[in-house]
């Protein structure tokens, strides 16, 4: 199996504006599989557009209008992922420390969890950090404002992100 680029799960996908980020000409995140999960019927329809607008196809990408909880299985993500990105979706949660662990199961061997979260230091998202002891989750909290800053990355992970 010789893999052309990587797969991202989208966790709370909206519209699907951080993945255009990632596939934009100042990333250029090469992506071979995009798997997302937006709740929200007309986001949904329109997070299919911009996916196919990026080159996606049927094979390719696997939208699902349903919300990702703690019972979401592997069969409906449909296999682990190079990137498992949460999309400002942990806001409505009860329990983050839950949900964001649940996501970590279908993260890839070697692969990162990115959390686009707005929170404050010593902050909710902080606090799940420190009892998971993670330290491969990412924060950015301006993504919507600016480019996606991927220079926390070590050359290493940066140079699979790249085409």
């Amino acid at each position: 199996y010789n893999k052309t680029g990587l797969s991202l799960l989208d966790i709370g996908a909206g519209t699907g504006a951080v993945l255009g980020q990632l596939c934009s000409a100042d990333n250029q995140v090469a992506l071979s599989q995009y798997t997302a999960f937006e709740m929200d019927g007309d986001l949904c329809q329109e997070l299919r557009s911009n996916a196919f607008g990026l080159g996606f196809d049927n094979r390719s990408t696997k939208i699902s209008g349903q919300p990702f909880t703690t019972q979401t299985t592997l069969e409906e993500v449909g296999s682990r992922h190079d990137i498992v990105l949460l999309s400002n979706c942990l806001y409505g949660s009860r329990d983050k420390e839950s949900l964001l662990e649940h996501a970590m199961k279908f993260v890839a061997r070697g692969g990162v969890v990115l959390v686009v979260h707005r929170w404050k230091p010593r902050g909710t998202v902080d606090e799940i950090c420190q009892r998971l002891s993670s330290k491969s989750i990412l924060y950015h909290t301006s993504i919507f404002e600016s480019s996606l800053d991927l220079s926390s990355l070590s050359t290493r992970q940066r140079s699979g992100l790249q085409r």
